[in-house]
């Protein structure tokens, strides 16, 4: 990806055509997403392997089956929170700390909220809050992180500095 992209900035230093400017932005959008996907299936096969391997193990172990259930629901919340967490980072990356910022405000106001309510719910509900949260912020930080590389010429253009 930081070679695609270097490349794409390298294009619009030595001010190469808009047209071939868009067209290296498109390939290293694709490249991103082939990397973003690969990120993603590598952290749901570990998902997949701890949430067996929990379920085959933790009543072993005379766990409760709360706790075991508990379990269950965090895993995936887990899986969508560090994905949300590497997007986050790559926000960062493109320094865009607002839409960092946004989506981290957005999964604590969340988490919180989600939270409350599903404690009310009762114990069957524990962990919903945060996987629902998770899973709402990754969504949003997807969104943010679509925009922002939509409009990149305009960030990088208006931050003045493409020398990096």
């Amino acid at each position: 990806f930081y070679s695609g992209f270097k490349i794409y900035l390298y294009k619009i230093e030595n001010g190469e055509t808009l047209e071939e400017i868009k067209e290296t932005k498109k390939e290293v959008s694709n490249i991103f997403k082939q990397k973003m996907q690969t990120l993603m299936e590598i952290q749901i096969i570990f998902s997949l392997a701890a949430l067996i391997t929990g379920q085959l193990v933790l009543p072993r172990l005379g766990v409760s089956s709360m706790v075991t259930d508990m379990f269950s629901t965090l895993v995936p919340g887990y899986y969508f929170y560090i994905c949300m967490y590497v997007v986050i980072l790559i926000l960062l990356y493109f320094d865009d700390q607002t839409g960092a910022l946004l989506v981290t405000v957005s999964f604590f106001v969340t988490s919180m909220l989600f939270t409350l309510i599903t404690i009310k719910m009762g114990k069957e509900f524990y962990g919903t809050g945060f996987c629902l949260s998770s899973f709402f912020s990754l969504v949003l930080a997807f969104v943010r992180l679509k925009r922002y590389f939509e409009n990149l010429e305009y960030h990088i253009f208006s931050s003045g500095d493409i020398e990096n």
